[in-house]
């Protein structure tokens, strides 16, 4: 595959012949020099950026920098190796090479030719034997820059102790060879590094990993109490919460929002049902009560209702949004609701299961427990520091069932329970439409902070802004 197009460049009597063949063809297709440099078997020396010429390569279409393993956040270079954050840079080469001395320990692919740090390093211009041991640890550590969100750093914290017990016990085996250009050497610490990698695979890595544990603290919050107060919150164990999602809400609960009667939002919702179904039921006109389905389909039903809600109080939304380089462990947010450039709310998708047998642990409890877990490490990785929203609201949902959930900047978890009094929502009817749509203006529409009423907000059209990204 060159260029996302298959080409037959022929029959080959070696494996070799025939990879030297790619890297020929791949060469002539142009790519950037990053992309040539991660996808050639055999690079050779003119592969490699060079000191005298880098400035003239180009910046790919879609990245902030020109370099492997680095990017713009926040007007600096910043430099990740896999999930690990490095450091960040004022200027762009000096992430380069940064990338380059990291990567080289762990025996990967460099922007400049190797033997350039090598020698670098065997004149005494480069990194000495004590500079590359402390950056080996940074690398090997993965305590990365976390928020100050206590549950977040606490939880990193421990996944960083058991990183630094691996980290020690192979850089007690690699110390002796640091610094040293002999090949053998070179060799022994790859196969060392590869060691680690192993065994930091069973760490969490990524959002998607994190789970509670079974004694961490959760705190509910009262509906209208206030979002960074922690003060007389009732708190349960991680344990404890799927039983909290089988308490079910008030059946008289009472609506008052006054946008605009749901009616079309409720045609919506059914057109997509009868799409499931493959035949159309007029019979009923609510259809979320029974409805269960994979996660392709609980997003078709949350897409409907998202991009209403967000055309209603004038708030993009971006869907499959990348955590920033910075973020405590890496990954992707299902949504990101925000005002202008400010994140309001991080959305977490998942599949909607039936209910199970009376009585018993239902299987769709212990999946929304796991996302809430997942979602405050979106939230930790997504929130800034200087908004004026504050933290980020998380939201979990498979499209029936609605959860909300908060890091304060000290102190613990934080569910927030719906007006109801209710710790889930469940869309077991219009009148639970209406109080899903009031409850998220009131939390995440920019007349919740400032006093303005959510009730004077303009409608304006949903219109693309970018790839995959839809804003009013």
């Amino acid at each position: 595959m060159i260029n996302r197009t298959k080409q037959y460049l022929g029959k080959f009597d070696s494996e070799e012949s025939a990879a030297r063949s790619y890297d020929t063809a791949f060469r002539k297709s142009l790519p950037s020099r990053a992309l040539l440099l991660r996808m050639l078997n055999f690079p050779s020396s003119g592969d490699y950026f060079t000191e005298e010429i880098w400035e003239v390569e180009p910046i790919p279409e879609g990245r902030s920098s020109r370099f492997m393993g680095v990017s713009v956040f926040r007007g600096k270079y910043a430099v990740k190796i896999g999930s690990i954050s490095v450091g960040s840079f004022v200027f762009e080469v000096d992430a380069a090479r940064m990338f380059d001395q990291a990567s080289m320990a762990l025996g990967r692919r460099t922007n400049f030719h190797p033997a350039k740090h090598w020698r670098e390093i065997s004149s005494g211009t480069g990194r000495t034997a004590d500079s590359m041991s402390s950056l080996m640890a940074q690398v090997c550590s993965s305590s990365v820059a976390l928020t100050s969100a206590s549950w977040i750093a606490a939880r990193g914290e421990k996944l960083a102790q058991t990183a630094d017990e691996v980290a020690s016990a192979a850089l007690a085996k690699l110390q002796p060879a640091i610094g040293k250009v002999c090949n053998a050497e070179f060799s022994r610490q790859k196969k060392l590094w590869n060691e680690y990698l192993e065994a930091d695979k069973r760490r969490l890595t990524v959002a998607s990993d994190w789970r509670f544990e079974a004694a961490d603290p959760i705190q509910l919050r009262p509906w209208q109490h206030h979002k960074d107060t922690c003060e007389d919150l009732e708190t349960i164990s991680a344990s404890d919460l799927p039983s909290q999602f089988l308490q079910k809400s008030p059946s008289n609960c009472q609506s008052c929002y006054k946008q605009e009667s749901p009616s079309r939002l409720i045609s919506q919702l059914n057109a997509v049902f009868n799409a499931f179904q493959g035949t159309p039921n007029p019979e009923k006109s609510w259809l979320f009560g029974r409805f269960s389905g994979s996660e392709a389909q609980s997003r078709m039903l949350i897409n409907v209702l998202l991009l209403d809600f967000c055309r209603q109080h004038e708030l993009s939304l971006s869907p499959e949004e990348p955590l920033p380089p910075t973020a405590p462990v890496p990954g992707v947010a299902d949504y990101v609701l925000q005002r202008g450039n400010e994140v309001v709310a991080v959305v977490e998708a998942k599949c909607c299961l039936p209910e199970g047998p009376s009585g018993g642990r239902e299987a769709w409890t212990s999946v929304l427990a796991g996302a809430a877990a997942q979602t405050l490490a979106l939230i930790a990785g997504i929130a800034s520091p200087k908004s004026e929203y504050g933290t980020p609201w998380g939201v979990v949902t498979d499209s029936r069932r609605w959860l909300l959930i908060g890091l304060p900047a000290d102190g613990h978890p934080v569910i927030q329970r719906w007006s109801t009094g209710s710790v889930l929502l469940e869309l077991s009817g219009p009148e639970q439409l209406n109080l899903l749509l009031e409850c998220l203006g009131q939390l995440l529409t920019k007349g919740a902070h400032t006093g303005e009423s959510h009730q004077a907000v303009k409608q304006k059209p949903v219109l693309m802004t970018r790839a995959g990204s839809l804003a009013s």
